[in-house]
């Protein structure tokens, strides 16, 4: 079957937050703490750090890098970077510095996007590499736990207030473009990195869908 309008899509799990802005642009998408987002604000944001990143010459190919728990940051990464046609690299919080330093270097990382937390291990990797091998660095401040960003460097929120507020649209016109790149812990030698396409990512969503039973909207529990 030929690859023509009529019968042909690109399958890339950035068609789940587009059409999810679409139909249920007010209802809730994030919960961290006090904090709430609507399923519009999402995509706003994640439009907006994908046009700061482009902003900073990131490019199709391009590896971006994440050290971050599970907070807003993470979710908006995975979202902006492959508009872009980007490829996100998200590190295990777990590793050592030297095994994170390896990673840096090994992907090219382009942009490092460090939460707070992760402040004195990701220095620490960061003065391992040659200048040469340095990806730019964002900490991203987090309202929800204690710390600072270190004092005149690059913060996350700033990043929104530079970018443009034009929406980007995806920029993917081939579904098996390069959508991640994960790395094993490196146990047993130096971490190995595996890269995943949109495809694959989009036929893996749908089927944890299938497999865990999720219904079709949360359900409130009550008491």
């Amino acid at each position: 079957m030929s690859e023509t309008r009529p019968n042909y899509s690109v399958l890339s799990p950035i068609g789940f937050l587009t059409r999810s802005a679409n139909l249920y642009s007010e209802r809730t998408a994030i919960v961290y703490g006090s904090l709430r987002r609507s399923w519009s604000e999402l995509h706003r944001r994640c439009c907006r750090l994908a046009a700061a990143l482009i902003e900073l010459q990131v490019r199709r190919g391009d590896v971006v890098s994440i050290l971050s728990p599970n907070t807003p940051a993470m979710i908006e990464a995975h979202f902006a970077v492959p508009m872009i046609a980007a490829i996100l690299n998200a590190v295990n919080t777990r590793l050592d510095p030297a095994s994170m330093a390896y990673i840096l270097s090994h992907s090219e990382s382009r942009i490092f996007l460090v939460d707070q937390d992760y402040l004195e291990v990701a220095s620490e990797a960061l003065r391992l590499l040659p200048a040469s091998d340095r990806p730019f660095v964002i900490w991203i401040s987090d309202d929800q736990s204690p710390g600072r960003c270190p004092q005149g460097e690059v913060e996350y929120e700033q990043l929104f207030v530079a970018a443009s507020a034009v929406p980007v649209l995806p920029l993917i016109s081939d579904e098996q473009d390069p959508i991640a790149l994960n790395y094993t812990s490196g146990t047993t030698g130096r971490p190995k990195g595996v890269l995943y396409h949109h495809r694959g990512a989009y036929l893996n969503a749908i089927d944890n869908i299938l497999t865990w039973s999720i219904p079709k909207a949360a359900r409130r529990q009550t008491r």
